[in-house]
This record gives C-alpha cells, sequence and structure tokens, in this order.
C-alpha cells in the first residue's frame, strides 16, 4: 500500500535574497515534514540528550535487509541551490555505525546531486551538507538514505533538527493567537477541541497544546482529539500556534469538562459499526500516526479498533513496543490485530516453523490473557487478505491454486489456533477473551465460476473461531436491496465452509472486516455525500444481516496513486471530517440513548434481537437525520470560477448556506497550501478574486489548482482552476 503526504509541507524554496536565515524543516516535536515516502519514520523520545541535541523528541528510523532505506520528498518547486544552499541534519547512528547520504535528483533520477557522510556511532552528531558548488538543475525530489548500502534489519538510526539555510529576509512576526476555542465533541474519557485557524504572514505550522500545565502534543490542523481522560473532570488547556520561522502567538487557555458516563450502559456494548488503520498516509500530531488515527477512532465514541501488530520483534514484545502498548491499553473492548509469527509458510510449513509459530502466539496470548484479565477486551487475531496470499501476482482467477501455499496455510492457521486454545486453558482469567479469525476477499469467483479460494480450499480443514470478509467483490452496486442480497449469499457460502465450532459466543461467526468506497479513485464514490450514503447500505446489510462487526475501511486513506489520495477515510488528508466520519460519530451516540431508554423501559438488557433492532433503529435515526439535513441545507456550495483556465486573475463566486465563518483555500495539485482569501463572515453569496499569487507574493507557476470552500460546519466543495502563464 502506497503512502504519500502532501497536504502540509514546508514550502522548501524561492524565499528573497537579502539575509541568511536557517529554516527548520522538521525537528519531530513542533516541525515536520511529511515525506512522500517515509518509510519506517516515527516519533520517538530521544534516548541520549547531550549538548549536541537535548530535544526531548526526535525521529526514529528502523532499517529493513534493503540496501536502500531512505527517505523522499517531492519539491513543489525545484530546488535552489543560490537560495538554499546548505542542509544539516543531527544523526544518532547505532554503535555498528554506517552513512548518511543526502540526494537531490531530477524528475527521472537521470540527473542528481549527492553529499555522503558517516557521523560517529553512539552519539548525536550535527552533519553539514554543503551544496552551494554544485551545479543547479531541476531537481524536484529530496532524498534521504539511511545507512547507505547497510543491509542490517533492526537498526536504530535517530534523526532531529533538520534544517536548510535560507538566503532570504527574517520573519520575526508571531501568528495571531487560536481564535473560538471550543469543545466540538464531549465524552466520560475523551474531549475534541477545536478552533479558528491562526493568522500569519507566512505559514502556520502548526499549535502546541498543553493540559494541565504539561505539554500534551503538536498538531498541524485546528483541532485535537484528547483521549483516557476521567469522567466529569474540568482540564486547563493552553493552545500556541507557531510559524515555520518559529514565532509563537500568545497562548489562549481555556477549561474543558467531561462529561458523566451512563450508569446503565456497559462499556463492552458492541456497537457491531466501526472502522481500522492501517498505514496513514498522513498525520497532524507529533505523535505515531497509527496511535494518532487510533485515538481519533476512539473519539468518534467506538470501542472497536483494528490495526496491524507489527515489526520484526517477538510478537510477546510487540504488545509492550509503541505504539501498541499505548492503544492496547487505551479504554477500547475490541481489537482487532493482524498478527504475523515468524513461519515462512508460503512454500509449505515445516515441522518447525509450525512450532516456533505455536510458540509465538501462545507467548502472546498468554500475555494478553495475563495482562487484561478482568478489564472485559476482546482480542481478534487474524491477518490480511488471505486469498492473495494464495495466489500468484494478484492472479484472482489462478487455478488451481499453489499446493505449498494451500496447506501452508492450512498448517499456520492450525497452529496458530491451538496455541490460542491451549494458552486459554494454561491462563487463570476472567472477562477477558481472545480468538482468531481467517480474512477470505475473493468469494463472488468461487460462487460464480467455482473457482477455488481459500473459503473452499482452506477454510474447511482449519479450526478458526471466526471469518472475516473483505467484502469488495460483493458491494459494487449502489442499491442497498441488491447489497444486502450480495452480501447474504457471499457470507453463507462462507458459512457454508466453516466447520462447526462449540465454545463461541452466540451468532454469525462471519463479520464484514472491510468495506469501502473511494472517493477519488476513478470507479468510487462521486462525492463525500455518495461515500456516506453507500457506506450506509453495508452498514444496514451487514446488521440487519447479523454479523457481529462491520468495518470501515479506513480513519486515514492510505492509497496514494500518482500523487492523488484515493479517498479511503473517514477524515481526509486535511484534516476535514467527512460525511462518513459524523455518521459512526452520530451512531454511537444515538445507540448509547436508545440502549439506555430500552434499559429503564424495560427493565432488563436487550437480548440479541433486540439488540440488533436497536441497532438498525439508530441508524435509521442517523440517516433520516442526514437525509433532512440534504433537503434543508445543502453541503456543495456551487463553486464556479470565471474565466478558468485564466492567466492574470480569476474570480471565484460560492454560496454558504449557513451563518458563520468560511474559509476559501488555494492548493497546489500536490495538496501544498498556496493561498488563503479573505471572507466575509456571512451566509448568502461571495465573490473573490485570486490573482495567481501565494501567500508571499510571489507568482505561482502554470498548472492545475484547487480552490476548496469550507463553512463553519466543516462541510467543504471543491474546484479545479488551470492557471496559464
Amino acid at each position: 500500500m502506497l503512502l504519500k503526504n502532501v497536504t502540509f509541507l514546508l514550502l522548501l524554496v524561492g524565499l528573497p535574497v537579502l539575509s541568511q536565515e536557517w529554516q527548520m524543516l522538521s525537528d519531530w516535536e513542533t516541525v515536520f515534514v511529511n515525506w512522500d515516502n517515509p518509510g519506517t519514520l516515527v516519533t520517538a523520545d530521544n534516548p541520549l540528550p547531550d549538548d549536541v541535541n537535548s530535544s526531548a523528541r526526535c525521529g526514529l528510523f528502523t532499517t529493513t535487509p534493503s540496501q536502500w532505506d531512505l527517505l523522499y520528498l517531492d519539491l513543489d518547486e525545484p530546488a535552489n541551490f543560490d537560495q538554499n544552499p546548505r542542509y544539516s541534519l543531527k544523526v544518532l547512528a547505532p554503535p555498528s555505525g554506517g552513512k548518511i547520504l543526502y540526494k537531490f535528483e531530477n524528475a527521472g533520477n537521470t540527473f542528481s546531486v549527492t553529499i555522503e557522510k558517516t557521523p560517529t556511532p553512539g552519539q548525536w552528531d550535527e552533519l553539514l551538507f554543503d551544496f552551494s558548488n554544485e551545479p543547479q538543475g531541476e531537481f524536484v525530489r529530496m532524498v534521504i538514505f539511511i545507512d547507505l548500502l547497510g543491509t542490517q534489519a533492526g537498526n536504530e538510526w535517530y534523526l532531529d533538527d533538520l534544517r536548510q539555510q535560507v538566503l532570504g529576509s527574517a520573519d520575526n512576526e508571531p501568528p495571531t493567537p487560536p481564535s473560538n476555542v471550543h469543545v466540538s465533541w464531549a465524552q466520560p474519557t475523551t474531549l475534541q477541541l477545536t478552533w479558528t485557524p491562526s493568522q500569519d504572514n507566512g505559514l502556520v505550522s502548526g499549535y502546541q497544546v498543553s493540559m494541565n500545565g504539561k505539554r500534551l502534543r503538536f498538531t498541524r490542523i485546528p483541532t485535537v482529539d484528547v483521549t483516557g481522560l476521567q469522567p466529569e473532570t474540568t482540564y486547563s488547556f493552553s493552545i500556541i500556534a507557531s510559524d515555520q520561522f518559529g514565532n509563537s502567538s500568545e497562548p489562549v487557555q481555556f477549561e474543558a469538562t467531561t462529561t458523566r458516563p451512563s450508569a446503565i450502559i456497559p462499556a463492552t456494548l458492541n456497537f457491531r459499526l466501526g472502522t481500522q488503520t492501517f498505514g496513514p498516509s498522513y498525520w497532524f500530531t507529533d505523535e505515531d500516526k497509527i496511535l494518532e488515527s487510533s485515538r481519533a477512532i476512539r473519539a468518534m465514541g467506538t470501542n472497536i479498533v483494528k490495526f496491524a501488530l507489527g515489526g520484526s520483534a517477538p510478537l510477546i514484545n510487540r504488545l509492550d513496543a509503541e505504539p501498541y502498548k499505548t492503544i492496547l491499553d487505551m479504554d477500547f473492548t475490541y481489537y482487532f490485530l493482524w498478527v504475523y509469527g515468524p513461519s515462512d509458510w508460503f512454500n509449505g510449513q515445516t515441522p518447525a516453523e509450525g512450532r516456533a509459530e505455536y510458540d509465538a502466539v501462545y507467548a502472546m496470548s498468554k500475555k494478553l490473557l495475563e495482562r487484561y484479565n478482568g478489564t472485559g477486551k476482546v482480542f481478534y487475531i487474524g491477518h490480511w487478505e488471505g486469498d492473495w496470499h494464495l495466489v500468484d501476482d494478484y492472479n484472482r482467477n489462478q487455478n488451481p491454486l499453489p499446493p505449498l501455499k494451500v496447506s501452508g496455510m492450512i498448517d499456520w492457521l492450525n497452529s496458530r489456533q491451538l496455541a490460542i486454545e491451549d494458552a486459554k486453558k494454561d491462563v487463570t482469567n476472567t472477562d477477558v477473551h481472545i480468538y482468531q479469525y481467517t480474512e477470505v476477499n475473493l468469494v463472488v469467483k468461487s460462487l460464480d465460476s467455482r473457482l477455488p479460494s481459500l473459503t473452499t480450499e482452506v477454510l474447511p480443514n482449519t479450526t478458526v473461531d471466526y471469518v472475516s470478509y473483505s467484502s469488495y467483490d460483493a458491494i459494487g452496486s449502489t442499491s442497498y436491496s441488491q447489497i444486502y442480497s450480495s452480501l447474504n449469499r457471499t457470507i453463507s457460502f462462507i458459512e457454508k465452509y466453516l466447520p462447526a465450532k462449540e465454545g463461541l459466543p452466540p451468532g454469525r461467526r462471519v463479520f464484514i472486516g472491510e468495506y469501502g468506497y473511494p472517493y477519488g479513485r476513478p470507479d468510487g464514490a462521486t462525492s463525500p455525500e455518495d461515500q456516506d450514503r453507500r457506506s450506509r447500505n453495508v452498514m444496514q446489510a451487514g446488521l440487519r444481516l447479523g454479523c457481529p462487526f462491520v468495518l470501515y475501511w479506513e480513519m486515514y486513506n492510505n492509497e496514494v496513486r500518482d500523487g492523488v489520495q484515493w479517498g479511503f477515510w473517514m477524515i481526509n488528508d486535511r484534516g476535514i471530517k467527512q460525511p462518513i466520519y459524523y455518521t459512526h460519530r452520530d451512531y454511537y451516540a444515538r445507540a448509547n440513548s436508545l440502549y439506555e431508554n430500552f434499559v429503564i423501559t424495560n427493565n432488563r438488557e436487550p437480548d440479541e434481537s433486540d439488540m440488533q433492532e436497536l441497532l438498525l433503529q439508530a441508524l435509521e435515526d442517523v440517516a433520516a437525520g442526514v437525509r433532512k439535513k440534504t433537503e434543508t441545507v445543502p453541503d456543495h456550495f456551487d463553486v464556479q470560477a470565471f474565466p478558468n483556465p485564466f492567466n492574470a486573475q480569476t474570480m471565484i463566486r460560492f454560496f454558504v448556506p449557513v451563518a458563520g465563518k468560511a474559509f476559501v483555500t488555494i492548493y497546489a495539485i500536490t495538496g501544498k497550501q498556496v493561498r488563503n482569501l479573505e471572507v466575509e463572515n456571512r451566509a448568502g453569496e461571495h465573490t473573490v478574486v485570486w490573482d495567481g499569487l501565494d501567500h508571499t507574493g510571489y507568482a505561482c507557476s502554470s498548472g492545475v489548482y484547487i480552490v476548496s470552500v469550507h463553512d463553519a460546519r466543516g462541510a467543504v466543495d471543491n474546484l479545479k482552476l488551470t492557471l496559464l502563464k
């Protein structure tokens, strides 16, 4: 899955020549570069503060077996060594040492300039890369190779304070303080804070948020999710805006209070509808991106989360590694974990590999049972779309399937299942559960064409507890009745091959582990509203069919093609919550309310049938609210521009349907913010003019740009503009 983030890039080139300054590109604490290829890079604590680097936070890059471990960033304008001649980077190399190579290359990588440095192993070292004597070229990509030509996996390289020298004017003007700070969503253990963005003569790099006098986190967007709080407790917050040159606003201080928890609603209430986070292509805070997106999931009000327990460390050690330890300790109840142990079963699992897989999963399961005893947590141990594991080169119609892959997967799943069941027998525990699932994703081909699949060839020979269905091959229709019929057909087919098993909770054992409609892909949703409507069809069908879970893909998008986000998201790459986000959030709130009312009215908890109808009613109530909103207040603003294409200037017209502050932002096609345009604070028709200049007053180059309009509700509409020179 490709990773890309070009939404909040810092301006790397194009500053006027007046004086010498060093501009911070990334300190992994308040200023970041969002790499197009971040590799294994995460934010971490500084393991060895000293005189060279006393920062609390830094970057951590873990090497892979590849000799080409790297970071790269596609620049919005070619690098200019007259204006940005030197770059510096602080590096803490592992004891084994290695080399860092800094490179700029042209579009086809047919011409490049490189500088190689060898940092001192085992201590912080500041490296200077001087390109002042290098030839100029159309260098549009900046690359940093970590441990150049090294092939040892697992070495930890710490990076900090990536800076570029700027021969330009100094900026000493701070941004305006954040305004209109408010709690946009409050729960017993979560607060969602939102504010109006600060203004600056350059670019606002982000906001430092503190809670009760201690630093909480840095965010590049005007919102933050604060999780893990105590109910009915008042917290003091402070928010400071900063710009790309390190100037800080005056702090804005305020208080916010969490809500009272229900005495009736159990923390383990299964909402059945949920989402997940895998390989986000963007993130907005200084936290690990999986942790950040998990907080965003929890902030909606759900107790369901799904992510990959990745890495090369033993499975039991990954439970203590970050960000996994923090997420596992959060107040989620239902965890779905992609877990891959030591077995390389693709060519058939040997007895030794089977034993190693058993031992690894047993140790992990035992630790989960012991650590979370009495918490009510439920862990589902599984894997990614298994049908792709069985075929060669994504050949969905391969027939027959490779025999060694089939037998290897059967043995692999059964080794893991036995390990989980033995751990449950050996560990005395209460109110904590572990199950295994396998995930199928090519079911329709077996139904319609009788082609072999995981469902027909592997599943009947396993003892797995559950089956996850990545359901894209069954949800292509825009009609609810057809979606329901297709899912009913495929799920029933899967159940036909799933061996019976005792000792499991009542209900169906097949759940929808993935579904979604990307907004931005040619065959995807036509609008955010279409994405929401079609997703609600799957949600309703899954609930009506009694699926124990229906999991949307995903919170932050992970798929990027040719620089375009494919829109598998609830929150987009600009930090804007999509309609599908609000559908889930409002569904959880409504389900809680209906559950509480049922218990009070009937003096008992709902049974399985009651719960199904209650959740369907919650979804219908949310859908009715969406329909009413659509009928009364349009989310699209009828954005128009004339002329378009344009040369000198274009007039942008749009309609704002509600009162409150609206924002008009010009973005390059890459996603870089180019210009903010002022809008009157009123509902109705508006006209603004863009003169083709960026926020510094420089003329933008020819190309495609995006004008984005969003109002006080967060509703957004976009229009492409073409600038011709």
